[in-house]
């Protein structure tokens, strides 16, 4: 790099399990990066993290990734980070207690005034969130509710990259799309939503300032220059939640494009015009990070969930045995699975398997929804259990696509995420989706990309945010094969029947457990 030429900017991501910090050059080069874990409290329904641990990792990822370039200044500094975090600080920044993080659902023990006065699809229709005991602005409710004092000190609550924004600037600020996912954001007018927050008996004036995501928050001060080791002046770009900035990282930025991240996570994104709304409750919807456009998103926690299962309840898996478990290959329980999935046949030999091993998942969130293997006989093996496995997730990611592109179909389906390197479950997407699926070499930085293109863009180095092929590398186009691809498309009709056929068998189990344990 020629560091008088170029221009770089630093971007920092975060998620709960850690913090990572790069270095990308505007041609899209990743120069440098940094990683550091963050703790992280669980106790029931609570999720909390120290903003403070926040803090300290910018502190030294930021000083590791400068430090391999000296003298280098940085164009700009910009974020991608997890949402639906609840942080109350006072009016000095000072934080008063631990955030509680997306996976805190605390709010849910205490009434919730907006299900009195909206039904769930006026709220959908209004925010374009469902209104959870996760949202940040439940969770800020719990706070008034549970804890006064706090709530009555409370100058703003904040997310973890709006925190660490105001540590840099002194500013008090979000972006649009992690205002959405607090649920107290008009979809439509962008602005916080008075239904809501009056609803809620929440004072709006403890809500940060809106931006848009390349929005400007403010310049690095003196005293974060002294702090960080980044120069003072330096712009400071909002940036944007993870799954949106995976969006933009992704190539998912013009009407039509679609991208899907697979992981112990796996969720589907589809950028439109309008917002587009399912009756059923299925998918968020987001202002996108690129003005003008929105982004219908749908999580899946199951995929991870059913691959860990097999490892620990069926093949019970000993991470100290003979079987390696490589970096990054944690969706998978060991080496040899996929091996197993390509031993067996496109359909396991007759065997459906339903994924619904967590209650409440996206596409059944009836409470007696579970998995099932269907059409199991003696003859079946331990491949086609591990290949029927993956076939139903993968029937229920095609589900998710449909929905969010409203039954049209894409020309092709970008993947990332720690998975996208499977080739075996890409090649099976491809066959099930029947479009072309295509992976990067940089499979796990799509969120970190994304904001790299939004500090570009809002200090005016690119004209657009259509930037993701400056930073990707195409690795592997897979295409569907045409007899497979007969041979599932009949199989995701029966699997479409498959739930229907057996929920009356799953409500009375769940009714036999009720009654087992009343007993």
């Amino acid at each position: 790099m020629t560091r008088k030429s170029k221009k770089v900017f630093l971007i920092c991501d975060i998620i709960s399990s850690g913090m990572k910090t790069s270095l990308f050059s505007e041609g899209g080069e990743r120069l440098a990066e940094a990683y550091r874990p963050l703790p992280i409290f669980l106790s029931g329904n609570r999720a909390e993290q120290p903003p403070e641990a926040w803090r300290t990792c910018l502190k030294e990822t930021a000083a590791e990734v400068l430090g391999k370039y000296p003298g280098c200044v940085p164009s700009a500094v910009s974020f991608s980070a997890m949402s639906q975090v609840c942080l109350p600080v006072d009016e000095a920044g000072k934080p008063l207690g631990p955030a509680f993080t997306w996976s805190d659902s605390r709010a849910e023990e205490i009434p919730d005034p907006l299900a009195g006065r909206f039904s769930p699809e006026y709220l959908h229709r209004l925010t374009g969130f469902p209104d959870t005991a996760n949202s940040s602005i439940r969770k800020l409710f719990w706070l008034k509710e549970q804890s006064p004092e706090i709530y009555g000190r409370t100058a703003c609550m904040l997310q973890c990259k709006d925190y660490l924004a105001w540590c840099l600037t002194g500013v008090f600020a979000t972006d649009y799309t992690d205002a959405a996912t607090t649920g107290a954001l008009d979809l439509r007018e962008k602005t916080w939503s008075g239904e809501v927050t009056e609803g809620l008996g929440i004072d709006r004036r403890k809500l940060p300032k809106l931006l848009p995501s390349h929005g400007i928050v403010g310049r690095v001060t003196k005293e974060a220059q002294e702090e960080f080791g980044i120069r003072a002046g330096t712009p400071v770009v909002m940036g944007a939640g993870d799954n949106v900035c995976s969006a933009v990282g992704a190539g998912c930025v013009c009407p039509g494009d679609v991208y899907m991240s697979l992981g112990s996570s796996s969720w589907v994104a589809a950028c439109t015009e309008e917002p587009v709304l399912d009756e059923g409750l299925l998918f968020s919807v987001f202002p996108h990070a690129v003005p003008g456009r929105y982004l219908s998103f749908v999580n899946y926690q199951t995929a991870g969930v059913v691959f860990k299962w097999l490892k620990n309840a069926v093949f019970q898996y000993d991470p100290e045995g003979c079987r390696e478990v490589l970096p990054y290959k944690n969706v998978y329980p060991y080496t040899g699975m996929e091996a197993l999935v390509e031993a067996a046949d496109p359909g396991a030999g007759g065997l459906i398997f339903l994924p619904h091993l967590l209650s409440g998942d996206s596409s059944h969130r009836e409470s007696f929804a579970r998995g099932a293997y269907l059409g199991l006989s003696w003859e079946h093996t331990r491949a086609d259990m591990v290949r029927a496995a993956l076939e139903g997730v993968t029937f229920e990611l095609r589900f998710f696509l449909e929905a969010v592109m409203g039954g049209r179909r894409p020309e092709r389906l970008v993947v990332t995420g720690v998975a996208s390197h499977e080739r075996c479950w890409l090649q099976m997407l491809a066959d099930v989706l029947g479009i072309p699926v295509c992976n990067t070499e940089l499979h796990d930085t799509p969120d970190s990309v994304g904001a790299a293109v939004l500090a570009g863009y809002g200090i005016g180095i690119y004209e657009n945010m259509d930037q993701a092929d400056r930073f990707r590398k195409w690795e592997e186009t897979f295409v569907p094969d045409s007899r497979r691809r007969l041979d599932y498309e009949a199989l995701n009709g029966i699997y479409r029947k498959a739930f229907g056929a057996v929920s009356g068998i799953f409500r009375e189990l769940e009714n036999w457990r009720e009654g087992r344990g009343k007993a």
